[in-house]
């Protein structure tokens, strides 16, 4: 019975090890950022967010970044990054566009900045979405700084 609870264990848990080597040897480092600001703020965060984004553009290593703001509450926005790797990523956070960013917005926080550290994953093929973009409990979105 043992023997078989482990090969029923190995097959269901194989397909998930088997990971394209791509997604595995994938230096890449993604990051999530959310900021909430307090509603009388929301121009002001909007301006220095572009600033950010037109900064962050010219940034060695960046392969995406943009600014999302939540359509339900506009005091809500997303930072989506991208970086060739560890080392790219480092460096922006110590650039001084980014400090000073994050020294300007300090003020007008609701929330602490909160950064999650993303890891590469393949699903398959992504799609369009219409009438906004759709982040986990982020309802809807619309592009900041395009």
């Amino acid at each position: 019975m043992r023997g078989l609870l482990h090969t029923i264990l190995a097959m269901t848990l194989a397909p998930l090890a088997a990971a394209p080597a791509s997604a595995q040897q994938d230096p890449s480092i993604y990051m999530v950022t959310y900021i909430e600001v307090t509603p009388a703020a929301r121009g002001q965060t909007t301006a220095l967010l572009r600033q950010l984004a037109n900064a962050s553009r010219n940034d060695a290593g960046r392969t995406r970044f943009e600014i999302l703001q939540r359509v339900s509450l506009p005091r809500e926005f997303v930072i989506l990054e991208s970086w060739k790797d560890q080392q790219a990523l480092d460096a922006h956070v110590g650039s001084a566009h980014h400090k000073q960013f994050r020294e300007k917005v300090g003020p007008h926080l609701i929330a602490p900045v909160d950064d999650r550290l993303s890891l590469p994953i393949l699903i398959g093929p992504s799609e369009a979405v219409r009438g906004g973009a759709v982040y986990g409990s982020f309802d809807r979105a619309r592009n900041v700084d395009a």
